[in-house]
């Protein structure tokens, strides 16, 4: 106890040094923790005397220190999100919005990482699941960069070699599709233009018929998948009712089925990039 004790504070010291605030909290998990190890050499004389009852006394220690852990671990990261230093992060970037077309954001902080990391936010014209073009926007997501078939990929990775890896989200909570890729730092303008090039290529119609029958092709297979454990039915069917969509996997996979080239494109002229988050090496 009174080590993992010395031991938290020389990590929060060490942290004080480095500009960070001291995160005390975090500590509380090595109070319960020693207390417990104590109890497992104290341990009474009627217990000792039963194996039975003196095996399951030391599993239920076991099990009450593996949980105090664990909940300390959870406290320090509690701690961690609260800090006053993410405060002051927000304060510098206020999470606000730009909602003028062709408004970009553009963010850029520097780490000492080898490899760089450019997140691009679009905004969608399909707030949520409900919206009638969600499945057109999922097969413009999955062409875009929704696997090694999409345009991000084969473009901007394979063929420029401008990115070690390259795709796209949609999130449909909030409804917006986010592109993530890794590049090194001095590709950012490159890499940036290259995604922004493919996005608008999409717009004005180049699409072949392989890549929207791959697509289309590629997501109905992963919602066919979604049914081969109970955790993905949950999951399914639970993000389905948060987003008050009543679709069926099957019913949603004929959907998607029946988008056509021009379903694509439409949605894609009002899709926007807002946001532009660039990582890059500090000594770069």
């Amino acid at each position: 106890y009174i080590l993992s004790f010395v031991y938290a504070l020389i990590l929060d010291n060490k942290k004080i040094k480095n500009g960070e605030k001291f995160k005390p909290v975090g500590t509380i998990a090595a109070i319960p923790c020693g207390i417990l190890t104590v109890l497992v050499f104290l341990v009474p004389d009627f217990i000792r005397q039963n194996p039975t009852v003196l095996l399951a006394y030391m599993i239920i220690l076991a099990l009450v220190q593996g949980g105090c852990f664990y909940f300390g671990n959870t406290v320090n990261m509690v701690a961690m999100v609260m800090s006053p230093d993410l405060k002051e992060r927000e304060n510098e970037y206020p999470l606000t919005t730009p909602t003028a077309p062709g408004d970009e954001f553009t963010v850029t902080e520097s780490l000492a990482v080898s490899q760089g990391k450019l997140c691009i936010g679009f905004t969608t014209p399909v707030p949520s699941a409900m919206s009638e073009d969600y499945p057109a926007l999922m097969v413009y997501n999955s062409i875009f960069g929704g696997g090694a078939h999409s345009k991000l990929f084969m473009n901007v990775r394979e063929k420029l070699s401008l990115a070690y890896y390259a795709g796209s989200s949609y999130e449909r909570s909030k409804g917006i599709i986010i592109v993530s890729s890794g590049i090194e730092s001095k590709n950012f303008e490159k890499a940036r233009d290259e995604i922004f090039l493919q996005h608008k290529a999409m717009t004005e119609g180049d699409i072949t018929d392989t890549e929207l029958s791959v697509s289309k092709k590629a997501l109905i297979n992963s919602l066919k998948a979604a049914g081969d454990s109970v955790g993905s039915i949950a999951a399914f069917y639970l993000s389905s009712i948060l987003q008050n969509m009543t679709l069926t996997k099957e019913e949603l996979a004929e959907r998607i089925d029946s988008i056509t080239k021009d379903d694509v494109v439409r949605v894609g002229k009002n899709i926007a990039p807002k946001t532009i988050y660039f990582l890059k090496g500090a000594d770069r």
